[in-house]
């Protein structure tokens, strides 16, 4: 049978987000304690850590988006699986009210691959005789995966987004990797840091300031890009 107006209405009114978790902020706190999500689950660019003060007020916590829209889906609008913790410029300022589906986009929690890896590319020399270089996203799944994520990379402009740290994050990276030829990362730790207790994770994270695992990459900010 079809669902009328007041059906709809009835549902909305039940599972009202703004009522039941957007406008309580210590059970919006809690949750977002619970998911506890360090970086933005879309672009692993930015923290979302949840912050409270000494006496345990809120501070900050990340956005939740609905990725299945409250507007068409009512009845998922408090599902802690369809709360995706993110920053604000990918919720509000990119994916804002856009309709997705799960056979037009990559979801963070039903897909267990990105698929897609990070590259670059070498633009020449700029006016000051510096390297420049452009971000390149190389999409590594195949059949109509393709199209999900391509989709999902238009989204939320990862491309553009990420090209533009092509000049801080990725010119650093290829600059150490010029400074240590060859398998540099084994030779950073095999002669420098022969002598210390620390495991290569632990070396990543002290080096690059990133998680090396994929497991672990929504821990810190450009873990997937860097590694």
């Amino acid at each position: 049978s079809v669902i009328d107006g007041n059906e709809i209405d009835t549902i909305k009114s039940i599972f009202n987000y703004g009522a039941q978790i957007g406008g309580k902020r210590e059970l919006s706190y809690f949750i977002a304690k619970l998911i506890d999500s360090n970086t933005c689950t879309y672009c692993n660019r930015q923290y979302t850590l949840t912050v409270f003060s000494d006496d345990n007020k809120p501070i900050i916590r990340p956005e939740f988006d609905h990725w299945f829209s409250q507007q068409d889906y009512p009845d998922l609008a408090l599902s802690f699986f369809n709360l995706i913790p993110s920053c604000s410029l990918c919720n509000s300022s990119l994916k804002r009210a856009k309709k997705t589906s799960l056979h037009e986009y990559i979801h963070p929690y039903v897909d267990s691959e990105p698929g897609f890896a990070f590259g670059y590319k070498s633009l020449g020399k700029d006016k000051d005789g510096k390297e420049e270089y452009s971000v390149d996203i190389d999409i590594t799944t195949t059949g109509t995966d393709i199209i999900r994520v391509q989709n999902t990379l238009d989204l939320f402009r990862i491309e553009e987004i990420y090209n533009a740290h092509a000049n801080y994050e990725l010119r650093d990276l290829i600059g150490l990797a010029t400074a240590y030829p060859g398998d540099y990362i084994e030779v950073i730790i095999g002669k420098i840091l022969k002598d210390t207790s620390l495991s290569k994770e632990e070396i990543f994270r002290m080096l690059f300031g990133i998680e090396m695992t994929p497991e672990k990459y929504q821990n810190r900010p450009f873990s997937k890009f860097k590694n």
